[in-house]
């Protein structure tokens, strides 16, 4: 699992994703200097990406983004979508 001391050192570089937790479909995206949270989901037979937010401006800690990963899936799985 990605910690928060690795995710600050990730330095800015082309587009890449790395997985927080193995097989949960969250992912912190770096593209530049930015870091992103998203989620990858199967709908349709397609996979989306799942924008969830920035690391620092709305998730301070890794586990924050996978807790809100969490409950988007329950939702899913509960409304079918």
């Amino acid at each position: 699992m990605l910690d928060k001391k690795t995710i600050n050192r990730l330095a800015a570089g082309p587009r890449k994703d790395y997985p927080i937790v193995e097989g949960r479909g969250l992912f912190l995206r770096r593209q530049g200097d930015s870091k992103r949270f998203i989620g990858r989901k199967r709908y349709s037979g397609k996979i989306i990406d799942i924008p969830l937010g920035r690391w620092i401006v709305d998730f301070n800690d890794p586990l924050e983004a996978l807790k809100k990963w969490d409950e988007i899936i329950k939702f899913s799985k509960k409304h079918n979508q």
